[in-house]
């Protein structure tokens, strides 16, 4: 009951606000609408201004992102180029230096000294086990190299 009486209302209410609309001459009613398109024009305006701020924006951040994630991919493959490096230049010392009777020396480049400085540079963190066992070696390799007499030098032909 309370629907029906309502709609009658709503209908009424309706009616009166088209009599009103019709007793407004049609150049107000004109000038009005010219006014309310301005308006919604400028905040359309002001909105796709926004939406183009929003994109340039977000293009920067991922601009941001892709050149660190570069940065980063670099600093880990210069990483690996110079500890390959490392590596192949200590075991090259060691065979070069075992080759002319240095074997103390050789021991020293190619122990886990070595293993544990390759290890730094590739992957960028210091493996406890390999510092350990690196200078247990140096230690044994210091005290042999001041209980025996330096060999005289030479490669074995």
């Amino acid at each position: 009951m309370t629907s029906q009486s309502e709609s009658e209302g709503m209908g009424q209410r309706a009616l009166e606000f088209a009599t009103m609309w019709s007793k407004i001459p049609a150049k107000h009613i004109e000038a009005a609408f010219e006014s309310w398109e301005a308006e919604q024009q400028r905040k359309h305006d002001r909105q796709m201004k926004e939406q183009q701020y929003n994109r340039e924006l977000e293009l920067e951040q991922v601009r941001q992102v892709a050149a660190e994630s570069q940065r980063t991919y670099n600093l880990y493959l210069l990483g690996l180029i110079l500890g390959f490096l490392l590596c192949a230049g200590t075991l090259s010392g060691g065979v070069v230096l075992g080759v002319y009777q240095q074997p103390l020396l050789a021991a020293l480049l190619c122990g886990p000294s070595a293993i544990a400085l390759t290890a730094l540079f590739v992957l960028r963190r210091l493996v406890g086990g390999a510092l350990l066992a690196a200078s247990r070696v140096t230690n044994q390799v210091v005290n042999a190299a001041a209980a025996t007499p330096p060999a005289s030098g030479g490669p074995i032909v």
